[in-house]
């Protein structure tokens, strides 16, 4: 008898915990969604702000730095590509 009230209340305690981390995901999933609304809103505010036409698109240009230092030469990237000599055959 010890065995099966045991096993009941384990039984009974899956099903509260499950039931409490499907509140708790439900409360996050809420208040991160009102989260990101707000950043959504504060963002459309700043846009409105700028006076930019709706569609307008400016491109900045970014300066890539190099790879390595100066005294150490020229430096090319390459890219290694895997030489397949199937279908290279002649038949």
């Amino acid at each position: 008898m010890k065995f099966l009230t045991f096993l009941f209340f384990l039984v009974l305690s899956f099903y509260l915990i499950g039931f409490l981390l499907r509140l708790a995901f439900r409360w996050w999933i809420v208040r991160k969604s009102r989260e990101f609304e707000g950043y959504a809103k504060k963002m459309e505010r700043e846009r409105s702000k700028a006076g930019k036409r709706e569609g307008e698109v400016i491109v900045e240009q970014v300066v890539a730095k190099k790879r390595v230092r100066r005294d150490v030469g020229d430096y090319v990237e390459y890219e290694e590509l895997k030489d397949d000599t199937r279908n290279n055959q002649t038949v």
